[in-house]
């Protein structure tokens, strides 16, 4: 198994203290979780190309911190444990994965369109020791078919780095129960004409925009933002 060095691991903690993602969860329990899930990620991204950074430190930061950030919106805490949560286009497993770890109790769905993907995410989960966590093969507009158990009932569908937030709305809408939440994380380009077709997709689709939230993962970053749609 890949151990991470004392340094690369002092700086995750030391970042995670600074954006505020300690005080939501117990990260400095997650060090042996996160070595195997890195070093699985490692080895299927080989075959699956999954992420350019495979660095340990970059892995750390820009998708083990990256993910757990989502848990600085409200209605990512003490999620149900009884009311699935859905990661759409989840890849290699973020934020999907980290977000297992932080409540292990909540039967989380990791998502991709990709069988190959999905296999790896089943394989991932199996790490985390969550027994209720599962990947599912399908692309969230055909949860109608491909997922009528999860129709309508979802607490939260998050997603990270796939696709324009209008979309992305549109996609989540059949998964997300009455007051679900649909949870983004999106880039510097979102401000501007993404963010304006994203208010207007809202009206039509039935959502409540909810709050942004903006950080940087290190001093110097381009600011991300967490945006949070409420289905009505």
């Amino acid at each position: 198994m890949t151990v991470f060095s004392e340094a690369d691991w002092s700086y995750f903690l030391q970042r995670s203290e600074a954006i505020g993602v300690s005080a939501q969860c117990d990260v400095e329990a997650f060090k042996e979780p996160f070595e195997r899930i890195y070093a699985h990620l490692c080895t299927s991204n080989e075959s699956l190309n999954l992420t350019r950074i495979t660095d340990a430190r970059g892995y750390l930061i820009r998708h083990a911190l990256d993910s757990l950030t989502f848990l600085l919106v409200p209605c990512m805490r003490n999620l149900e444990t009884d009311v699935a949560c859905v990661d759409l286009g989840s890849g290699g497993g973020y934020p999907g994965l980290p977000l297992i770890l932080s409540q292990p109790a909540v039967p989380w769905v990791l998502v991709d369109s990709r069988g190959k993907k999905v296999q790896h995410l089943q394989d991932a989960i199996s790490l985390t020791e969550s027994s209720v966590a599962e990947a599912r093969h399908f692309r969230g507009r055909e949860a109608a078919s491909a997922a009528s158990d999860l129709q309508w009932s979802c607490q939260v569908v998050t997603a990270r780095a796939v696709g324009q937030t209008d979309k992305l709305m549109e996609e989540a809408k059949a998964l997300l129960e009455h007051k679900g939440h649909l949870v983004l994380a999106k880039g510097p380009g979102y401000k501007g004409d993404e963010e304006r077709r994203a208010r207007s997709a809202a009206k039509k689709l039935g959502y409540h925009v909810g709050e942004v939230i903006s950080l940087q993962l290190e001093d110097g970053d381009p600011e991300r933002y967490l945006l949070v749609f409420q289905r009505m």
